[in-house]
């Protein structure tokens, strides 16, 4: 009996497997989450901006920066790391927001994967007893 539905039941498996593998794949390729717009910090941790080269910044990942609510910039200088905030048009305590986002790091993601597997569950089991619930 269990062979019956074998087929129906793991194409369903291996399609959420597969999606699943596909959305961390993706996040694998360079610059994928790590190149968007900087944006100030209000609150809590954030990364102090290093200019790279004409209008190109990167986060200096050595000294990170904590915002408190009153908007004061505490810095904390890793070991050998001296931490420089840029003066300019560009913030002194920042967050990277990216423009792309893999679809794994989205909760929407993991919600419809689990609306789907628990419906699919609902539907197998109606098929099973052919529909009939007495």
């Amino acid at each position: 009996m269990a062979g019956k539905w074998a087929r129906r039941v793991i194409a369903l498996v291996a399609t959420i497997f597969l999606v699943n593998l596909r959305g961390h794949m993706i996040k694998m390729v360079p610059g994928f989450e790590s190149i968007g717009w900087l944006e100030e910090a209000h609150q809590g941790r954030a990364f102090g901006v290093v200019p790279l080269f004409d209008s190109f910044y990167a986060l200096n990942s050595g000294a990170k920066v904590t915002v408190d609510t009153s908007k004061e910039v505490i810095v904390e200088e890793a070991a050998n790391v001296v931490f420089t905030a840029y003066e300019g048009d560009i913030c002194k305590a920042c967050i990277l927001v990216p423009f792309l986002r893999g679809s794994a790091t989205d909760l929407n993601f993991t919600f419809a994967l689990a609306f789907l597997a628990v419906l699919m569950t609902q539907v197998y089991g109606v098929w099973a007893l052919g529909g009939s619930i007495s």
